[in-house]
């Protein structure tokens, strides 16, 4: 073993001195500081020894060692590091929770604290903000201000207060033909085949089924299918003439329900070809299909594009798939359109209900909500 002390101006110093002369393999034994009593200059010294002899295996496993050790004091600071990211991503994240909330609930911070858990639970509920304050500016006006449960409620029933709602088809004299129209996947064949069955089975009306559906594979198939089961008169035609044709043909009939292909809204044609089917016939009455699921901005879109052909009612498919029925109730107030229907499950009849006031209001609030309050 090869010893040897050094002296120098600093530990740094005595190092690199020692790396020099005796190799990575050296080791300290002691360090110390002094003054040196001439010149009262302080200096470091170090006694350090490398064993010569040492067997090769054994040097590398010291070197191992000691990169390991460099490796851990390297990783302690990494996470070190990383923790203090970690820290700061999370402040960074809460103040964007904050900024969301401020901007999805602008008006928060303006209203009482009942009034705003009330104005955050209809934003919640799908309502867009102009529908809550117009309902939470009602609920005030008659004097629903301190009381939690009572505004919950109140604002419940103001809820669908201004929703039109149309009557459920009963028997009657006159001949009735309703033409069902909406996107593709919006359900319109499935609720007019609940329709139908109701006014065959509990109406014991004369029905007759009609598709204009010539565009989907097995689309007028569909249909032919649903009327052998149920037992109802089925006939399909390819345009507006031969519709014009076979309603003035079938003039016994108590009502007769058209289905129609699910082209693309956006397509201006399309549009076009269905308000050719409407006109065809005198007195129709057209009913709009759309999808509860739908993101408000589509449905706004295509109140819109179906008012060209002048929809009587609505009818609400898939509302059990839909978590936020209240973005739908918010577009259905705006556009006047009268809600007759709503579906909520795929079984024939039983899933189509004529649409409820109270039965919708629940949709939105349910009753569990209240505990937001």
């Amino acid at each position: 073993m090869k010893i040897k002390k050094y002296i120098s101006s600093n530990l740094s110093e005595g190092k690199r001195n020692i790396l020099r002369e005796l190799g990575e393999d050296a080791v300290i034994l002691s360090s110390r500081e002094f003054t040196v009593p001439e010149s009262g200059e302080r200096k470091v010294e170090i006694v350090a020894a490398v064993d010569n002899q040492l067997p090769a295996v054994s040097k590398k496993f010291m070197k191992e060692k000691s990169t390991k050790s460099a490796l851990f004091d390297k990783n302690e600071q990494q996470n070190s590091g990383s923790d203090d990211i970690l820290a700061a991503l999370e402040i960074i994240n809460k103040k964007i929770d904050g900024i969301e909330d401020d901007v999805k609930y602008k008006f928060a911070s303006s209203l009482s604290d009942t009034h705003a858990k009330m104005y955050k639970l209809l934003i919640n509920a799908g309502l867009t903000e102009k529908y809550s304050l117009e309902l939470l500016a009602k609920v005030s006006e008659i004097g629903f201000v301190g009381n939690a449960r009572d505004m919950f409620f109140k604002a419940r029933q103001l809820l669908t207060e201004n929703i039109l709602i149309s009557e459920p088809l009963q028997s009657g004299n006159k001949r009735r033909v309703f033409l069902f129209i909406g996107p593709s996947g919006s359900g319109k064949t499935s609720a007019l085949v609940k329709l139908a069955a109701v006014c065959n089975l509990v109406l014991k009306s004369n029905v007759l089924m009609v598709t204009s559906d010539n565009i989907k594979v097995g689309g007028a198939d569909q249909l032919r299918t649903y009327a052998s089961i149920l037992g109802i008169p089925f006939k399909s035609v390819s345009n507006s003439a031969d519709l014009a044709n076979l309603i003035e043909s079938e003039s016994l009939r108590d009502i007769i329900f058209i289905d129609t292909a699910g082209k693309n809204p956006f397509n201006s044609d399309n549009i076009q070809e269905l308000k050719f089917l409407a006109q065809s016939v005198k007195d129709i009455h057209t009913f709009l299909i759309l999808n509860a699921n739908m993101d408000i901005r589509t449905l706004d879109e295509l109140f819109n594009i179906y008012k060209e052909v002048d929809p009587k009612d609505l009818i609400l498919t898939k509302i059990d798939e839909t978590k936020a029925l209240g973005s739908v109730l918010s577009i259905v107030h705006k556009h006047k359109v009268p809600l007759a229907y709503c579906t909520n499950g795929q079984n024939v009849p039983e899933d189509i209900e004529p649409a409820e006031r109270e039965i919708l209001g629940k949709f939105v609030l349910p009753d569990e909500k209240l505990k937001e309050l």
